[in-house]
């Protein structure tokens, strides 16, 4: 009896034993065949769990050399990606063979593992090994004459029918509607940037980045890291999003579509660009008209878009829906008529189809707004394809002027508008026209005119206006100079259009207007600047009425004007501009901080922003409102001409103030070549005791097209965070610039003083004169480089993409959590349900924003993410074929069985399709018998205890273990027996495989966790009637009923307890009656955490009856479901706030704690039936069927079906 308590101790005990004593092992190994299955996901999960990817087993192999021994070279390159160290692997391995000269199998004790099922095995087999230790002082006792039994059977179910569910998203805080999940970015982002530079060499996409890494001053989106925008979704129109700030994704935009034209988000972003000479939108290049069909969110769904949610890439243009449109093809777009003189203020009947705009005209707005795509030449496309524009055409400084009519002369005209073969008459010559859309070409072989017809339908050519009528030419427009009305396009772009807000037409408000036509008076080294401002004093009117002058001074070139109204002096419409910018209207404004004449060797001091850049010192409400942009470049000859992919780009060189050349139109004449270099920020750089800097960097051969860029950028992320207002907009674009108020790495490390001067050191070169200053000077090095780059350069990729310090509501507060351990819980967090815990669909909504702030702590802007996660059954599974068949067996014969005295031994094994490096074993148990007591120790594939995994007959809660070790104790009592269990193994996700295992030969299920626990049963069985109960307990280590959980919406673990109860009524030999029930409840282990506050004890039952009559089986079977239980969940709604001069707070409008409903929206009902024939003495048959009902307990798939045919033939001598 000694040995016999010993035996049970040790039988009861190993399990846990043996759970404890692998568990790295397992982790380790389990790792392994993750990277052999390439399963980066499950690799990344087990990593950021604590998996020890340098893990060394007892042979002194790790894992990496495992793999490369075995040359698997993938398996070896994922496990380096996540920290493995090959550096010793040439050493591990020739010690190994050394140590296994005979083996010429895979090596190292983890060689041929797929699965955790090897080292369950190996426990399985230490229990029988220790258990059979004890025994034998009784195994050959010539008086132990017992006969022992023990129940044995076919293979059961770990996870009844194979978990048909997906692994819902993580939780994400997403950078985009084309990645919305964190998961996605890292899957996809790298990918999302090379589509703008594929290898197809005639892609239009390809020749757009060769021409734009080839143009003088670079490839602005790859400097500024404009391509991010666009790999994350944010192409220029507004980007939709939830009441908890979540994106609605392009897969959910593409079902709203107009006809068959996708929407692609809300109405565009609108860009106010001031030129000089307007742009010639051409259909052949990328700024050709696109019309753009949109779509709104009404807080719960999206509105089917209609012809009435259509915009033309210009807020200049007019749509024309024709009677009964219903899609695009019955709509088109022409400059309106009607709006000309607002936006053309040269006179020039034209804004945008000025065929005489210069490719540098053109290049402001395509860096904007140019289209992708859509034209069959390399052209330059812009930050914000499928944003709006506003151009505006100041004429800088000379336009079309009213004037007496004249008669010019005479037409001829076949149809009502000039067309191809008519003839204009001027000055005596006969001129033959040529028309192609709105440009004209008149020419008689010797003189040729180009021109084109205007938006008001007169012809411009050859300097003049004239109108057409009556066969008669009538002159009624010349040539002269005018005004700079750059303050007058501003006035109308803020005080008008942007006061109007959205109208009809698709028309949206300009959010951003950009002066891009920096005025010829201003480029000279005498040029007034922000210090001539600042020495007038601090008297706001007399710094007001400087400021004006010095606007009149340069801009007012008409001086026979200025008596009001439309001849309002310049700066009359500035001082309306800026004292009602940030009170009456507020778009963001942007203005270059200019550029001087200088020699052709670039030489002489750097001088600072003209005077205009004073504006926020000089006028109140400005303050980040108004942005001053200093034009960079790099340094050396590469720029960007090297770059092969964007993912792959790195700058070539520093970036210093920009530099250029002008021609003067004389390109083979270089004695009239102007050479010109942009001005430092100076002041605005620095900004005041009471205003923040308002000085950024973009790159920019020139000054305008430094403004251009500035503006296509602000755009994009305009485009991404629509729901911020302008300032909070400038505040993010400052926080997240390459400069002197960046306060964390890309990697959320927080930057330390030193650090941040070693990382722009080597990214910009300062001008000598600076450089000097905090060199030799003694000046701070930062303060130095806010006089030259400001905030420093834009960078568009940072602005999109969450920082790394993360703030939550919870719980009645605003949690913060900040460094990769809370990252990794964000964007790992999981819920992956089984079949047995599968809530209905739900949405938890839990807003989560990061903060970014300066280095020095002075400015401060929180970001709104994404924070909605799923809950339930997302995707169509099914039951896995390989295992539903592999289990199907063709006859009920019992399993080989040896007995030794009181020891007997038995295994089981089944055909598999696939390689599980255990050679198909099911089962495997040693017993001992003595007198009425029976012991046993034993491993089970599944835990079912000899019922079938599919039929709904075996413990349901049980049925949750694979790789199962058990010990039993039975004590027989006549008919009563009495019976105590331990048992310990593995919860593994067997869902059906994207690949077909009987097609690579490889399945490796995911471990999810362990599970172990203990029960004892009474049973009776009499002749006809019998039953048996069981008590128990269950400890999940990970999961919950077998479903996955992690990150911040951890679950905890599970604790279940349960009654398992079977009546079996035989009434003949040949007819035997089963019924079923188990009834459970889980308890979770979780305390409350980031956004889960509480979980109730979660109910669950399942019940089943079957009839086996002769050799055909049949039951119907309501497999393990929830009944009861709710968890509970913070939320939260909120806005943003400022609360101080360049700081912003969170200010919470709604919160509270809702509940979740964890039960299913169904519960599954199985029917399986089965056949079994002998067809010969050694040939069996069997005809199998199992048809399920609401699988895994949700309608929204459909039902499944399965038939199944089985032959088996033995042979043998």
């Amino acid at each position: 009896m000694k040995y016999i308590r010993i035996l049970v101790l040790s039988l009861f005990v190993l399990p846990f034993a043996a759970r404890a004593a692998s568990s790295e092992f397992m982790v380790a190994a389990q790792l392994l065949s993750a990277a052999k299955n390439a399963d980066i996901q499950q690799v990344q999960a087990l990593v950021n769990n604590g998996a020890n990817v340098n893990f060394v087993d007892s042979t002194g192999m790790s894992i990496v050399c495992t793999a490369l021994m075995n040359n698997d070279v993938r398996a070896a390159q994922i496990l380096q990606m996540y920290g493995a160290d090959a550096s010793n692997c040439d050493r591990q391995i020739k010690q190994y063979r050394n140590k296994n000269t005979t083996r010429t199998e895979s090596g190292g004790l983890f060689g041929g593992l797929s699965s955790a099922q090897s080292m369950t095995l190996a426990a399985a087999g230490a229990a029988v090994v220790i258990g059979g230790l004890f025994l034998l002082t009784d195994v050959f006792d010539p008086g132990n004459d017992n006969s022992s039994s023990s129940s044995t059977g076919n293979r059961g179910e770990d996870n009844p029918g194979g978990n048909t569910n997906s692994p819902t998203e993580k939780l994400a805080i997403p950078y985009g509607p084309a990645m919305p999940t964190a998961e996605t970015e890292s899957a996809n982002y790298a990918d999302n940037l090379n589509l703008y530079s594929p290898s197809d060499s005639e892609n239009i996409l390809a020749k757009n980045f060769k021409l734009m890494n080839n143009m003088a001053g670079g490839n602005y989106l790859l400097m500024m890291r404009g391509y991010s925008a666009l790999a994350r979704g944010y192409m220029g129109m507004r980007t939709l999003r939830d009441s908890a700030r979540a994106p609605i994704t392009n897969d959910t935009l593409k079902q709203y579509n107009l006809g068959s034209t996708a929407v692609a988000g809300g109405r565009p972003v609108n860009v106010g660009l001031i030129t000089a000479n307007g742009v010639n939108a051409s259909d052949t290049s990328s700024l050709g008209d696109r019309l753009l069909p949109w779509t709104t969110f009404n807080g719960t769904s999206l509105n089917q878009a209609s012809t009435d949610m259509v915009s033309s890439k210009y807020y200049n243009n007019k749509i024309t829906i024709a009677a009964g449109a219903t899609d695009l093809s019955g709509m088109t777009a022409a400059e309106d008529s009607s709006f000309v003189g607002d936006f053309d203020l040269s006179g020039s009947g034209t804004a945008i189809n000025n065929t005489s705009a210069s490719a540098l005209d053109n290049l402001l707005a395509k860096i904007i707004g140019g289209k992708e795509a859509g034209y069959a030449d390399a052209d330059y496309m812009g930050f914000m394809p499928n944003g709006q524009m506003s151009i505006f055409r100041t004429g800088g400084g000379r336009g079309y002027v009213s004037m007496t009519e004249t008669n010019a002369g005479s037409y001829t005209m076949a149809g009502d508008a000039l067309a191809t073969g008519d003839t204009l008459t001027l000055d005596g010559k006969t001129y033959t026209v040529t028309r192609t859309g709105n440009a004209i070409v008149a020419t008689n072989g010797d003189t040729t005119y180009n021109g084109y017809i205007g938006a008001d339908g007169a012809l411009y050519m050859n300097d003049a206006a004239y109108t057409l009528a009556d066969n008669t030419i009538t002159q009624v427009k010349k040539l002269d100079d005018i005004d700079y009305f750059n303050y007058k396009a501003l006035l109308k772009s803020g005080a008008l259009w942007w006061a109007a807000g959205d109208i009809g037409g698709g028309r949206s408000r300009p959010d951003i207007i950009a002066n891009a036509s920096v005025i010829s008076p201003l480029h000279s080294r005498d040029t007034k600047t922000v210090s001539d401002i600042l020495s007038v004093g601090t008297d706001s009117t007399k710094l007001q009425a400087a400021f004006i002058k010095f606007v009149n001074q340069y801009y007012d070139v008409n001086t026979t004007d200025g008596v009001g109204g439309a001849d309002a002096l310049p700066g009359t419409d500035a001082s309306a501009f800026f004292n009602g910018l940030g009170s009456t209207f507020s778009p963001l404004v942007i203005f270059s901080t200019g550029a001087f004449e200088t020699d052709s060797a670039w030489s002489g001091k750097t001088l600072e922003a003209e005077f205009e850049n004073s504006a926020p010192l000089v006028f109140p409400n400005l303050e980040h409102l108004f942005m001053s942009v200093v034009a960079v470049g790099q340094t050396g000859t590469k720029g960007t001409t090297t770059a092969d992919s964007v993912a792959g780009y790195s700058p070539s060189g520093t970036y210093a103030l920009s530099q250029w050349s002008t021609n003067n139109g004389t390109p083979d004449d270089t004695s009239d070549d102007k050479y010109y270099k942009a001005r430092a920020c100076g002041a605005a750089g620095r900004g005041t005791a009471s205003i923040d800097p308002w000085c950024f960097a973009a790159t920019g051969l020139t000054d305008e097209l430094a403004v251009a860029a500035a503006a296509g950028a602000a755009g994009a992320v305009k485009s991404a965070f629509d729901y911020m207002n302008n300032k909070q907009l400038f505040m993010l674009l400052a926080l997240t610039a390459d400069g002197p108020f960046l306060g964390s790495t890309d990697t959320g490390t927080s930057m330390t003083k030193d650090a941040l001067i070693s990382y722009l050191k080597s990214m910009y070169t300062l001008p000598n004169e600076y450089d000097a200053r905090w060199r030799s000077g003694g000046e701070n090095y930062l303060d130095v480089f806010k006089e030259v780059f400001g905030y420093g350069l834009i960078n568009v990729a940072r602005a999109t993409t969450p920082a790394k310090k993360l703030y939550y509501y919870t719980d009645g507060k605003i949690v913060s959590s900040s460094g990769n351990a809370y990252w990794r819980a964000a964007t790992n967090t999981t819920f992956r349900t089984s079949s047995a815990f599968s809530p209905r669909m739900a949405t938890i909504s839990a807003p989560f924003f990061d903060k970014l702030e300066s280095i020095d702590g002075e400015l401060a802007l929180p970001r709104i993410w994404k924070n909605e996660f799923a809950v339930g059954t997302q995707s169509r599974r099914g039951l896995y074929m390989g295992d539903v068949l592999g289990e199907f067996r063709a006859d009920n014969r019992a399993a080989p069985r040896t007995q030794i005295g009181n020891i007997g031994f038995s295994m089981t094994t089944s055909p598999r399709a696939y390689n599980d490096n255990m050679g198909g074993l099911d089962t495997l148990q040693m017993d001992y018998a003595r007198g009425a007591w029976n012991f046993a120790a034993g491993y089970q594939h599944h835990l079912t205890d000899g019922a079938s995994r599919f039929d709904g007959m075996s413990n349901p809660i049980l049925n949750l273990a694979s790789n199962a070790v058990t010990t039993d104790a039975i004590y027989n009592s006549g008919r009563w027996s009495f019976g105590a269990r331990a048992f310990s193994g593995a919860i593994t996700d067997e869902e059906l495989l994207e690949n077909d295992p009987t097609i690579s030969s490889q399945y490796a299920p995911a471990r999810l966790g362990l599970i172990s626990g203990a029960q004892s049963h009474i049973a009776w069985h009499g002749d006809k009637f019998g039953f048996t109960t069981a008590f128990g307990n269950a400890h999940e280590s990970d999961t919950l009923l077998g479903a996955q959980t992690g990150g911040l919406l951890n679950l905890g673990a599970g604790d279940t307890m349960y009654i398992d109860s079977e009546l079996s009524y035989r009434p003949t030999d040949n007819l035997t009656l089963r019924v079923r029930g188990t009834f459970a409840r889980t308890t979770s282990d979780m305390a409350g955490g980031a956004v889960i506050l509480g979980m109730s004890d979660i109910y669950s039952d399942a019940i089943a009856a079957g009839v086996d009559w002769g050799n055909f089986n049949f039951t119907v079977a309501r497999p393990l479901g929830v009944n009861r239980g709710t968890m509970q969940y913070s939320y939260a709604d909120y806005d943003l706030s400022e609360v101080a001069d360049g700081k912003y707070d969170i200010v919470i409008t709604d919160a509270g704690v809702r509940d979740v409903d964890l039960t299913p929206e169904n519960r599954e009902v199985r029917l399986t039936a089965t056949y079994r024939h002998a067809l010969g003495a050694f040939t069996d048959g069997a005809l199998g069927f199992i048809y399920r009902v609401n699988p895994n307990h949700t309608s929204a798939f459909g039902n499944e079906s399965i038939f199944m045919l089985k032959l088996n033939h033995r042979l043998g001598i």
